[in-house]
């Protein structure tokens, strides 16, 4: 090759590697859940760490018209028609980032899985997701699914 085309390649290359990739990913039912007609949520904190993705998943719900409260899950109403787990992974670089992202719907009753999403940061040279953007576009992503 000459050495425009090597010039070329190597450009492509730079500029692949410079910008991050991050995805919220198709959300996923499972049994037919028709998440619409679910009116009561219990979103699931386990540390102080997480309560602003608990928080922000209670924004996003109630947006949809579902009354929403927090807590641990030995706190959790037996008559609560869903609750939400969720689990992130934070990873430092210069600063902490969110590099994962996984929230679960569960049956109040049954513990059944209904609905799930996640958001994953992809690439070494990752972004600094913004964590309530990220956590939106999941829920959103998760009531999307036909």
């Amino acid at each position: 090759m000459n050495q425009k085309a090597w010039a070329f390649i190597g450009l492509l290359l730079l500029a692949s590697l410079s910008f991050g990739c991050s995805t919220v990913e198709k959300g996923k039912r499972y049994n037919g859940a028709q998440l619409d007609s679910l009116k009561t949520a219990f979103v699931v904190t386990t540390t102080q760490a997480d309560w602003d993705i608990g928080i922000n998943i209670r924004e996003a719900l109630e947006e949809r018209g579902v009354q929403v409260t927090l807590g641990n899950l030995h706190d959790k109403p037996k008559d609560v028609a869903f609750y939400v787990t969720y689990k992130e992974e934070r990873k430092w670089d210069i600063s902490m980032y969110l590099h994962a992202l996984d929230i679960q719907f569960l049956e109040g009753a049954t513990d059944k899985l209904l609905a799930s999403g996640s958001f994953r940061n992809h690439s070494v040279f990752h972004s600094y997701p913004n964590e309530r953007e990220q956590t939106l576009a999941i829920i959103k992503s998760m009531y999307d699914v036909k």
